[in-house]
């Protein structure tokens, strides 16, 4: 065996050794009790995994890991979703990660009731141009009142954020 093919390891290798090391996720930095690995917009599941046996050098290996993006279930599920027509979600949940106070649960809580929202208006074929509209929509449905108050609760922190980027537009 040559020297050069002692040194090498399989590629899953490398990647199970960075996956090790991450401890936060790389888009919200929430402490990780569970990792998810993306490259190129696509998870990296555990059978995807297993068939990266090519055998490469250390440094192939530490390229490879440098395009892989670590994150928790919830950015993962963020990352792939399929787009929405009434809610810009990406953009509202960065928006509330990076400049409001507002804890993960909240959150996750905020984009999940908004993203049934959205279901729900995509599959009525319902056209609501205004967050007031969408209020009117969302009173009109049978609801409990907890589940009313959870929806206007999103709609309220959507429509400041839509004012934040409208006024950050202006300046």
């Amino acid at each position: 065996m040559s020297n050069s093919s002692k040194n090498k390891r399989q590629l899953k290798h490398y990647i199970a050794d960075f996956k090790r090391e991450q401890t936060y996720c790389s888009q919200c930095q929430t402490l990780l009790t569970r990792i998810f690995l993306m490259r190129h917009d696509q998870v990296l599941n555990k059978s995807h995994l297993y068939t990266l046996k090519e055998r490469v050098d250390e440094q192939t290996g530490m390229i490879f890991c440098a395009t892989l993006r670590v994150l928790c279930r919830f950015c993962t599920e963020m990352e792939t979703l399929p787009p929405t027509y009434y809610f810009d979600l990406r953009p509202f949940r960065q928006y509330l990660l990076s400049q409001s106070n507002a804890n993960l649960v909240s959150i996750r809580e905020y984009v999940v009731r908004l993203r049934r929202l959205d279901e729900q208006l995509s599959s009525a074929h319902t056209k609501q141009d205004s967050i007031q509209s969408l209020r009117e929509y969302i009173d009109k449905l049978p609801l409990s009142m907890t589940t009313l108050r959870g929806y206007h609760v999103a709609l309220n922190r959507y429509e400041e954020y839509l004012l934040t980027v409208s006024h950050n537009k202006k300046i």
